[in-house]
């Protein structure tokens, strides 16, 4: 299989048979871009965290001990990395978040937990 000789519409449709299989497979839980549902299925699996709901708000897993964790993951090949809003951040609706991010062969470049105190003081709102 060559990607280059590939149409356009072939890609966009590799792409979606590549979505279906790893959502069969369990790896993601949507249709939308995997990094995020495949951050949290890794983050989990590797730390033996529960996967919560999607519908769950404001916390994406939990311990044996009921500590929620939001997870965000990020693939960029930028020295620079922002991940995605965290709604609510005043609610304190989690302890821990578990960040992620890959290169673009989804290889980890780093990781870190951060705790919702350092995350409200890090962080910058934007509209």
């Amino acid at each position: 299989m060559n990607l280059e000789t590939m149409t356009e519409i072939e890609l966009l449709q590799m792409h979606g048979a590549v979505i279906d299989e790893l959502n069969r497979r369990e790896v993601v839980r949507t249709q939308n871009n995997p990094i995020g549902d495949y951050t949290e299925w890794l983050a989990c699996s590797r730390l033996g965290l529960e996967m919560q709901a999607n519908s769950q708000a404001s916390f994406d897993a939990a311990d044996a001990a009921g500590v929620r964790y939001q997870i965000k993951g990020r693939r960029s090949d930028d020295r620079r990395v922002s991940f995605s809003a965290i709604r609510n951040l005043d609610q304190r609706g989690f302890e821990f978040v578990i960040a992620v991010v890959f290169d673009r062969d989804y290889s980890i470049r780093f990781a870190f937990k951060l705790t919702h105190a350092a995350v409200t003081e890090l962080s910058t709102y934007r509209k």
